[in-house]
Parts: structure tokens; sequence; C-alpha cells
């Protein structure tokens, strides 16, 4: 079986998460991947393949553009307002009756209106991270749609959460199949997140 990872996967490495409403220290960790990563290469599973590189039109179908804008943008927009912390977390949403057709041209406002918890933590290279992880879900779905019995995408951050316009970090029963992935090989299609 191949397997698909990008140690660029990694950079995108928080330390504190929240979880019951306490800053706490972060699960989904540059860790969990390289131990994966270890024991397929332990095991002799197979080769381990870096992903393909892709243009933004798959993850495009699955997020909508000025989404995939602010998170391409966003850690230059948060510098640009003299904003230092490494790691930031929402803490404003827009509010429920009122409308959320207008995005905030803040900084936290752009952070809440593109997510809906505050569990998630960005920084320097959650972009980096996100696009290679799609960029290896991608290649997975490419290698079984070229006749690939199996493949393995290492996807890390894992990406599940993400909805068509936002980020949060939800629970096992909320994640619908909406990735790039599922979007190249037709599936996914007609969700509404």
């Amino acid at each position: 079986m191949k397997t698909i990872f990008s140690p660029d996967q990694l950079l995108h490495a928080p330390t504190k998460e929240i979880s019951d409403g306490k800053l706490v220290p972060a699960n989904e960790i540059p860790s969990r991947a390289e131990i994966v990563l270890e024991h397929i290469k332990k095991a002799q599973f197979g080769e381990v393949l870096a992903p393909n590189d892709f243009s933004l039109d798959p993850i495009l179908k699955v997020h909508d553009a000025d989404y995939v804008t602010f998170l391409l943008d966003f850690w230059q927009l948060w510098l640009a307002e003299g904003r230092t912390e490494e790691e930031v977390f929402p803490f404003v949403w827009p509010v429920h009756g009122l409308r959320h057709d207008i995005v905030p041209d803040q900084i936290d406002g752009k952070l809440g209106f593109y997510s809906f918890d505050a569990g998630t933590p960005m920084g320097a290279h959650t972009w980096t991270a996100a696009r290679k992880s799609a960029e290896t879900a991608l290649t997975g779905a490419d290698l079984l749609l070229s006749g690939d019995n199996s493949a393995f995408a290492l996807c890390r951050p894992p990406g599940h959460h993400a909805h068509r316009r936002s980020m949060a970090l939800l629970l096992p029963e909320q994640c619908r199949n909406r990735s790039p992935a599922s979007a190249r090989s037709g599936r996914g299609q007609g969700h509404d997140f």
C-alpha cells in the first residue's frame, strides 16, 4: 500500500487547544502523524510518497473562495495588525439573527466569521500544513482513481472538521465526507454545511 505524506504537514504545531472551556495541551499535534508514519515504515507497508502539487481548483470545489483566501492570508493579516501571539483562537462570532453575509474588516472579526468554535488554533504555518494535507488527500484519491487498490493519505491537520466556509473542532458524529479528495472523486457533492 502506498502512503502519502509531506513533512510540511507537521508545520501546524499548536501547543494548546480549548476543550470543555479550558485551555489545555493540544491533542492534534505533529507527533500523532510522526507515530503513525514510524509504524508504517517499521511494518514495511509500502513506499511513502510525497503528495503531488495541485491548483486550488479541487479545494475550491468544497470550500468557498473567500474562506480559502482568509486561510491563505491570515498570518500576514495578523502580523499587519501588530499582533504577536503565535497561536490564535477565535473569540467573537456573528450574532444569531443578524446578517451573516458581510465579512468583518478586523482580523478578530474575520477569525470568528470563518470559525464556529474556539477549539482550533491558527498559526504562522496553518495554511501551508492544511494545503499540503489537502494535496495528500487528493494524491490518494488520484492513486485510487488511476487503479491502485489501496492508498493511505496521512492527512494532518486532518481537515475533517472544516466546513464549506469555516473551521472548527467537531465531535465525530458531526463530521461528513467533505474533502477535496471527495470532490475529486465526485463524492461529497450536495452536502451543505
